[in-house]
Formats: C-alpha cells, sequence, structure tokens
C-alpha cells in the first residue's frame, strides 16, 4: 500500500503473514526410551502427524515507512513468531520428562535431557526501527537503527548446540558517501 500525500511525503505500508501445517505424513519411527538393561528393547514412537521442529504455525510482519521529499525518513517493522516444537517428539516440557525418567528405573527416556536442545519455543514479537537523513551534500547521507526496539527477551533456537537467545537491543549508526 503506497499513498502520497502530497509530492514530498511518501509512505508505505506493508504486511505479510503466513499459516503452515507441517506435519509428518508418513510413518517415521524416533527412539523415546533405551532400557537400562539388557533384558528390555529400545522403544520408538512413530511421530506421524506430530508437527514438523521449528515449523511455527503463524508468521507475521509488517512494516511503515515515511519520507519526506526524498531526504529524511523513517521505517519500523514488526516480526511475530508463533510457537514451535524443536524436536521430531513435540517435547512441550522437559522438566516433566526428567520425573518420568526418574521414576522408572527400567529405561532412560531420550527427550528427559537439560541440554537445551529440545522443548517448546515460545511465541514472540520483536520490532526494529531505522531512521535516515540524505544530506545536501551529493552522495552524503547518515542513518541510525534500532534492532529489537523493545528489548523482547526471547529464545531463537535450540540445536545444534543447545539454547540460543535472540539478539538484545541493538543500536547503530552509520554515514555513508556514494560516488
Amino acid at each position: 500500500l503506497n499513498t502520497r500525500y502530497s509530492s514530498k511525503w511518501d509512505n508505505s505500508f506493508n504486511l505479510s503473514a503466513t499459516y503452515v501445517n507441517s506435519v509428518f505424513s508418513s510413518d517415521r519411527y524416533i527412539l523415546h526410551k533405551t532400557p537400562t538393561g539388557s533384558a528390555l528393547e529400545p522403544e520408538y514412537i512413530n511421530v506421524k502427524g506430530n508437527k514438523t521442529p521449528y515449523a511455527p504455525e503463524f508468521k507475521a510482519n509488517a512494516s511503515l515507512q515515511i519520507e519526506y521529499s526524498g531526504k529524511i525518513g523513517m521505517k519500523v517493522t514488526g516480526n511475530y513468531i508463533g510457537q514451535q516444537f524443536t524436536d521430531a517428539l513435540n517435547t512441550k516440557n522437559v522438566e516433566e520428562w526428567i520425573d518420568i525418567n526418574n521414576a522408572d528405573a527400567d529405561y532412560n527416556y531420550h527427550q528427559a535431557t537439560l541440554n537445551g536442545r529440545i522443548g517448546m519455543l515460545d511465541a514472540y514479537f520483536v520490532c526494529d526501527a531505522s531512521a535516515w537523513y540524505n544530506t545536501p551534500i551529493k552522495g552524503l547521507s547518515v542513518s541510525a537503527s534500532v534492532k529489537n526496539l523493545l528489548n523482547e527477551r526471547y529464545i531463537a533456537g535450540r540445536r545444534p548446540q543447545g539454547i540460543k537467545v535472540g539478539m538484545p537491543r541493538f543500536v547503530s549508526a552509520g554515514i555513508s558517501y556514494s560516488f
């Protein structure tokens, strides 16, 4: 959506959203638990119908940009990422599996681990902002931006090494010259 109020003002608004129902559509067996002794067999779970890892059901992005006479402008963007699983077993609460594992002397449960690699990722929203000024000197401009403007704390990923936190608020500025 682009709108011009006069020949000096220019703005745009963009919005996109994605809904995905991403599931395992055929049989796939994942190791669920291994026996502590030799008398029992490892157990596997068919994850057919489970959500695929790192595939949030809903994502949305929006941006608003305003510029005056091609000289000064600003842009604000927002990104929403819905909750998602990080493993094929769709482990929601690792602590519950640790309790189950501790109560079962015959097996070690695959998802009962505190290594940070599995578990639910909560939904999060991140907002960024930037501004720029094209100086009267031909080709010279200055800019500033803030990523994660609201300083949202979130987990961006869990694999391969474990919990990876999202970027905290980050402020940058720059000067550029084009010739």
